[in-house]
């Protein structure tokens, strides 16, 4: 059985860019920067590869991903 935890925003950095992203039970809508994951990345094949691991684990439905990414 999971454990419940806050769900506070997980940041990931690289050089000057930094990338925070909260994953919130939902109906698997992506967004980055307050912007559809598809108009953000515009080629099929990085929305792919972003979301590669909800996919596998079957879960791309489940959640909602929001995404501010700066740099």
């Amino acid at each position: 059985m999971p454990i419940e935890t806050p769900n506070k925003p997980r940041t990931g950095r690289r050089k000057e860019a930094v990338a925070r992203v909260r994953l919130v039970a939902g109906t698997g809508k992506q967004t980055i920067n307050e912007r559809p994951a598809a108009a953000y990345l515009t080629r099929a094949s990085l929305v792919k590869h972003a979301f590669h691991a909800l996919a596998v684990t079957n879960t791309a439905a489940k959640y909602d991903v929001v995404a501010r990414v700066h740099g």
